[in-house]
Parts: C-alpha cells; structure tokens; sequence
C-alpha cells in the first residue's frame, strides 16, 4: 500500500508470500489469500493505493488486482489487562 499511485509515493506496509506473520498464500482451487496483520493495517491512518504482483520465474511481473484503500479509524479499542 502506497499514499498515492506514484511508484515513488511513501510506502505504507508490504505483504509477500515469502512473511512469517500473515502474507499472500493461494489454496488448492486457485484462491489468492492476503492477511495482513493488525501492526501493518495500524500503520494505514490514510488512504491510498495497492496492487497484487505475480513475479514469474523469468523475472517478469504481472499486475494481477490494484484498487484504492478507503480508510475508516477504528472506533473499537482493546481493553487492558
């Protein structure tokens, strides 16, 4: 996720299908799967942009989805211990 569709816009938070907590996985039919975890999602305070890259193994890529993020702060805190 980017501020704006600029390639050089500040970055937000990646996911990979390489991450350990959340990431891109695919299941057995086929179905793309993103989870992003609570810290990456905490860091989008404004909206912006995204897209979902294929990096084949001849090094080239394909943009899969891309849409805008439309943010809406949480109003839901979690409660202390």
């Amino acid at each position: 996720m980017r501020k704006s569709k600029k390639p050089t816009a500040e970055e937000i938070f990646t996911i990979t299908s390489e991450d350990t907590d959340g990431g891109i996985t695919a299941d057995a039919d086929g179905n793309i799967i993103c989870v992003v975890p609570d810290e990456k999602t905490d860091a989008a305070s404004k909206d912006g942009y995204w897209d979902l890259k294929c990096y084949n193994p001849d090094g080239t890529e394909d943009r899969l989805l891309e849409g805008q993020v439309i943010v809406n702060s949480a109003v839901t805190v979690d409660a202390a211990p």
